[in-house]
């Protein structure tokens, strides 16, 4: 009985390191957004742990003003971080699911060209079976 090739298994191989390439840059942004989300959270404990400290003379409450103002800015230029770090996420979660449904795809097609392989073998084997019967017979 002869193996099972698929003609299409270079191409199968291919698509799985592209769907693989897809995946680890996903993750990647992933890991960058969520990084950057803890520095966020670090900055608005940062301001909690700020207001708890009660200003004793008017210099301290001038310069808990000037320290939270200058905590705002930081805090509004790490949102913007966040938001393009998570946009960037969705677009390559959106270019894994591409690559791993073309993946996916050819997968199927090779499921398929087995399923049509096996039906032959079986009927070759069949075919045969019969031959070797009527042999007999006629012997």
């Amino acid at each position: 009985m002869k193996k099972f090739d698929f003609r299409l298994d270079k191409v199968l191989d291919y698509r799985r390191l592209v769907e693989e390439w897809a995946r680890d840059a996903y993750l990647e942004a992933r890991a960058q957004r969520l990084e950057a989300d803890v520095v966020l959270l670090g900055l608005k404990a940062q301001r909690q742990r700020l207001l708890r400290d009660v200003p004793t003379s008017i210099e301290d409450a001038m310069a808990l003003d000037l320290r939270l103002s200058r905590l705002d800015d930081e805090e509004r230029r790490q949102q913007i971080v966040v938001q393009v770090l998570a946009t960037e996420e969705e677009k390559t979660l959106g270019e894994w699911r591409e690559k791993k449904a073309e993946a996916e795809a050819i997968v199927r097609l090779r499921e398929n060209a087995y399923q049509e392989w096996m039906r032959e073998m079986n009927r070759l084997e069949q075919a045969d079976l019969d031959e070797w019967a009527v042999q007999r017979r006629a012997a």
